[in-house]
């Protein structure tokens, strides 16, 4: 945009001088190319800026003087290199470095090699104090100890590991899986007198399957369990509490015939088998709120959105998209995975006993 306001600017000194012939030199490419096409007239003017058209009305002006004043304009492309305007106004480069050279500082950061020592005799001295405390001594001597220096010298200590050591916090695993009907969670609850088989799928889907049980016996429970796994086909593992109809060698032997894997949870801990407890939970109020069966409660709670907006969410809309398993073809992985524990048998340990303080 300058550049074209400084031809028209070029152009009026040109006819007020009554120049006719007019050679316009721009190391523009950009400004020879609108210019020359407006000339010639072989391609019309294309840009993408945003003033597009006040460029198009400068490029109409320049068109305009000269057919007004018949002037015979030329315009040249001239390179950077070659530009006199260009080479009046460049600085040398040397001018732009100073001459006075000024030597670079260095820094260093210098460790001490006994700071383990110096963090154990404060640590120590002070009465064993936590991370913090320790950190608060041992900066007033050394400034340069870092908090994972202190932590480590602490863990170490024998003294602390022994009296009241602090307590550990313990990795918690995840009962979900990213397979739909891959581990499928399992209890027995109640409601109004009546016991139900509850299986909830530990996967994306969340689908739920409750199945009336007369008696509270691994006969009942494998006879409900076979039903759904002809119809639904296997999963790969149940996570079921230790209730003693899942316990028995009739339900261990229905679990090998259909390659199954069991983890075992704790009896009468909620958090363990939080999926299925939660599930329990919400088809309960839905049945006592409605007033409806258990049945109808299932089915509300399967055709549900689980964000309440998204209809692939809901339960049953996300269960029927996985490949069943088929018994005696398709075999199950060799076990659950592993979990990372950093105590094996016959590591020595720090027992606290309840009657030691």
């Amino acid at each position: 945009m300058a550049e074209l306001d400084a031809v028209i600017k070029g152009l009026n000194f040109a006819i007020s001088w009554g120049m006719k012939n007019i050679e316009l030199m721009t190391d523009s490419t950009t400004v020879h190319r609108w210019v020359s096409d407006g000339l010639s007239g072989k391609a019309r003017l294309k840009t993408k800026a945003a003033s597009e058209m006040l460029i198009r009305r400068r490029v109409d002006i320049v068109l305009s003087l000269v057919n007004e004043y018949n002037l015979e304009l030329v315009v040249t492309l001239v390179n950077s290199a070659s530009n006199k305007a260009d080479v009046l106004t460049r600085v040398p480069q040397r001018w732009l470095h100073s001459a006075i050279v000024i030597p670079s500082s260095t820094c260093a950061a210098v460790v001490q090699p006994d700071v383990g020592q110096l963090i154990a005799e404060i640590h120590h001295k002070m009465g064993h104090p936590g991370v913090r405390r320790t950190l608060y001594f041992v900066k007033r001597i050394n400034p340069m100890v870092s908090k994972r220096q202190v932590r480590q010298t602490i863990v170490n200590c024998d003294a602390c590991q022994s009296v009241d050591p602090a307590p550990v916090k313990w990795k918690q695993g995840c009962l979900g899986v990213k397979e739909i009907w891959q581990r499928v969670a399992m209890d027995i609850t109640h409601y109004r007198g009546m016991s139900y088989l509850s299986l909830v799928d530990c996967g994306p889907s969340r689908f739920a399957v409750w199945r009336p049980l007369r008696l509270q016996s691994s006969e009942a429970v494998i006879r409900e369990l076979e039903a759904v796994f002809f119809e639904r086909g296997p999963p790969e593992e149940l996570l079921t509490d230790n209730d003693t109809a899942f316990r028995s060698k009739m339900f261990l032997h229905f679990a090998e015939r259909w390659d199954v894997h069991i983890r075992f949870r704790c009896a009468y801990v909620p958090s363990g088998n939080g999926i299925v407890e939660r599930c329990h939970r919400s088809v309960k109020v839905i049945a006592a709120r409605k007033g409806c069966s258990i049945a109808e409660a299932v089915y509300l709670y399967n055709v549900t959105p689980r964000n309440d907006r998204s209809e692939i969410t809901a339960p049953a809309n996300a269960m029927y998209k996985y490949k069943v398993r088929i018994r005696n073809i398709d075999r199950a992985s060799k076990g659950p995975p592993k979990l990372d524990n950093p105590y094996g048998i016959g590591d020595p340990v720090w027992v606290k006993t309840w009657n030691s303080m």
